[in-house]
């Protein structure tokens, strides 16, 4: 059987580039489902014409905005092979799982029995469908939606619960799914970060069993022994004694300094975690440096950023950005569900807790305070105030005392030439 992605080119801001290059491993989305489906045994290719569809067999549809994980397809094939000559299309339970990451996809929603069930956009063709070859990339998917019957597969999934944070006192506990049966739509910024966060156990699983056909490992250990639990480590890796690893990835020539906790993440190759580091839950792609004594939980670094933040979490950073401490990105709703906004729309996440996203080679270096939800336009440029920017110190007249001011060191006597400097300072 083979499988044909559609390209679509939808974008979703506030990143510059398609949705299927939006980083995950495998270095985007686009890679890592063609990989997916691949482990399905199923032969994919790219298109941007149904013409270049061949359908002298049974074949599998799908936009380049979804996202389904190698066990869901192969549950939903074996399901449509048993209706052979019907054009099917993917639906799930409406459930805990989805909850977790289906607010604000482009869902249709179907009720059977009082059943509710989402419907993705996953399509079996059978062979020879009269008028497919007439369809165009813009009107297939919606014709196929009208044709297509609901497949129902079920997802398998566990919870894992942990400690976030106090609100009001009481702490607070996030579930988190455990499951390799993962769908869904990317539709707005926070779809990429909750899959990833959500793919994070399938990847390090997918690793252990040696599933993948490529990867960033050139060899790995499986280890869980002393400081390092459950995890996967790959060569040429530099783990400080002191540092605590459990149930992760660690990519190829990575350091990790002193001190330094990571939980449930992957770190892809060639990055440098600092000291004092925790990390939890999260994803940092490829050459990403962290300075010490950070913290990031539930969050997505993509390659070549350098951060250094004290509370990112459930946010994502795009390709080349530089975050210092200086940002605070908040994420707690409490009171009320957080809300994103896209153009002059605003949508409710059903989330009480969610961060920001900022997008590709983004520079924020001075004191901004990001608001939940919110999301930062891709080269956005945030540093040098005047009060705080130090680019020159010129050549002064010798002083016992200077000062910074509008961005230049001045003599304290030129600033203040009434006062007595002694008294003052």
């Amino acid at each position: 059987m083979k499988a044909y992605i559609l390209d679509t080119q939808r974008r979703i801001p506030p990143f510059d580039k398609s949705v299927s290059k939006i980083y995950s491993p495998f270095i985007n989305f686009g890679n890592l489902v063609r990989e997916e489906i691949a482990l399905a045994k199923v032969k994919v290719r790219g298109i941007k014409d149904p013409k270049e569809i061949d359908n002298s067999e049974p074949v599998i549809l799908l936009p380049d905005y979804v996202f389904v994980t190698a066990s869901l397809i192969k549950k939903f094939i074996f399901l449509c092979q048993n209706t052979p000559n019907k054009i099917q299309r993917l639906s799930v339970i409406k459930s805990k799982l989805t909850d977790f990451y289906a607010p604000l996809m482009d869902l249709s929603e179907l009720s059977v029995n009082g059943e509710r069930r989402l419907l993705f956009d996953i399509f079996y063709i059978p062979k020879g469908v009269p008028y497919l070859k007439d369809c165009t990339s813009e009107n297939i998917i919606e014709r196929l939606r009208k044709e297509a019957i609901d497949t129902k597969v079920s997802q398998n999934f566990g919870i894992r619960v942990e400690r976030a944070v106090n609100v009001k006192n009481r702490p607070f506990f996030e579930e988190f799914p455990v499951t390799d049966e993962i769908v869904g739509h990317l539709t707005f910024w926070i779809h990429p970060l909750l899959m990833n966060i959500l793919y994070l156990n399938t990847y390090r699983n997918r690793l252990m069993a040696s599933e993948y056909s490529f990867g960033f490992l050139n060899k790995k250990e499986v280890i869980d022994e002393g400081n390092i639990r459950g995890s996967v480590v790959g060569s040429n890796v530099w783990l400080h004694p002191t540092s605590i690893i459990e149930n992760s990835v660690i990519a190829d020539n990575t350091r990790v300094g002193a001190r330094a906790i990571i939980k449930n993440s992957v770190i892809m190759r060639d990055c440098n975690i600092g000291d004092c580091n925790i990390i939890k839950n999260s994803l940092f792609g490829e050459s990403v440096t962290s300075l010490s004594n950070s913290r990031f939980r539930s969050s997505v670094i993509a390659p070549n950023c350098t951060v250094s933040n004290l509370g990112f979490c459930y946010s994502m950073l795009g390709e080349g950005s530089f975050l210092t401490t200086a940002v605070i990105f908040l994420y707690e709703g409490v009171d009320s569900t957080i809300k994103i906004r896209c153009g002059k729309e605003e949508y409710d996440t059903g989330k009480y807790f969610l961060g920001s996203a900022a997008g590709e080679n983004s520079i924020l270096g001075t004191r901004a305070i990001v608001s939940p939800g919110l999301s930062i336009p891709s080269k956005t440029l945030i540093v040098l105030r005047p009060e705080e920017g130090v680019m020159k110190i010129q050549d002064l007249i010798e002083s016992e005392y200077y000062i910074w001011d509008s961005a230049t060191l001045k003599r304290f006597e030129d600033v203040f030439p009434h006062l007595n400097k002694t008294d003052f300072l």
